[in-house]
């Protein structure tokens, strides 16, 4: 737990008042890196560099690091989906079901079965 509190720590470092990095727990040991800018190019930058740091912490721990989405420029509207997604598979966790989702040319369906 300490060495992913460095290694947190460590991509934290690499924030300033201009590139405002934030690190947010989804559930460990998923975090997410976000940045609000208006230069879309130079957030992901900070976002990599601060990827860059925190692995090479959680390595030198002996840690492995992985990378679940690679850095990229959102809307707000499309963050607001990624959450309600997000929760809608945590409850079904929780449930015992697992989600699946179809896609068909004219709409988008979510199936649920028992696990």
């Amino acid at each position: 737990i300490d060495a992913v509190k460095d290694a947190l720590r460590a991509g934290l470092q690499l924030a300033t008042e201009e590139v405002p990095l934030k690190i947010n727990l989804i559930a460990p040991p998923i975090y997410v890196i976000s940045v609000t800018l208006f230069a879309e190019e130079k957030g992901v930058e900070a976002v990599r560099a601060a990827m860059d740091a925190i692995k090479t912490s959680i390595e030198l721990s002996k840690g492995t690091f992985n990378v679940k989405l690679e850095p990229k420029v959102v809307t707000e509207r499309k963050i607001r989906n990624y959450r309600k997604r997000w929760n809608r598979g945590e409850r079904h966790a929780r449930k015992g079901t697992e989600m699946k989702t179809v896609k068909t040319k004219k709409a988008t369906t979510t199936k649920r079965k028992k696990v």
